[in-house]
C-alpha cells in the first residue's frame, strides 16, 4: 500500500488479489460470510451468469452469503472451494476459486478489486468461461 494514500500499488495488486480470492475460499469452506465480509466494498456487485439480476451493496451481498451459508450448513450441505487460476490465453493466471458441491464442480468465483483493495465484485461464472477453463492448485483453504 502507498505510505501517502490508501490505494494499492500496481506490484502490490496480484497479491493483494490472490489475498482476496483465499478470504472467499476460506469463508465458502468455513460456510461462515464473516471471514469476507471486511474485504467487501461499500458497493460491491455479487453476480451470477445463472441469475438476472445482480446484488449491489455490501449490507445486501453480507446479507445474502450468510443467508446462503446458514442454508447450506442447516441443510447438513457442504461446499467445498479451490484455489485455482483461469487457464485462458486473455485471463491466463487470474485468480479464482473452484466451488465443488456435492463433488461436481458447479462455479467458478472471481474477484475484482477496486483502488483501496477492497473487493468490488465477485462474478459466479457458470457457463463462459466454462469451468473447466480454470486449473485447480490442490489448496482448500480453511
Amino acid at each position: 500500500m502507498d505510505a501517502k494514500s490508501d490505494t494499492f500499488l500496481v506490484e502490490d495488486w496480484a497479491q493483494r488479489q490472490q489475498e482476496a480470492t483465499t478470504v472467499l475460499a476460506k469463508a465458502m469452506n468455513r460456510l461462515d460470510a464473516s471471514a469476507v465480509n471486511d474485504w467487501l466494498a461499500p458497493n460491491v456487485i455479487y453476480e451470477s451468469q445463472a441469475v438476472r439480476k445482480p446484488l449491489r451493496g455490501k449490507h445486501m451481498v453480507a446479507d445474502y452469503l450468510t443467508r446462503k451459508y446458514d442454508t447450506v450448513r442447516d441443510n447438513g450441505g457442504s461446499v467445498v472451494a479451490e484455489l485455482g487460476a483461469v487457464d485462458l490465453p486473455a485471463a491466463a493466471g487470474i485468480p479464482c476459486v473452484l466451488c465443488y458441491q456435492g463433488g461436481e464442480l458447479g462455479a467458478l468465483f472471481v474477484v475484482t478489486l477496486n483502488a483501496k483493495g477492497l473487493i468490488a465484485r465477485i462474478d459466479i461464472i457458470t457457463a463462459a468461461p466454462q469451468t473447466g477453463e480454470a486449473k485447480g492448485t490442490g489448496v482448500f483453504p480453511n
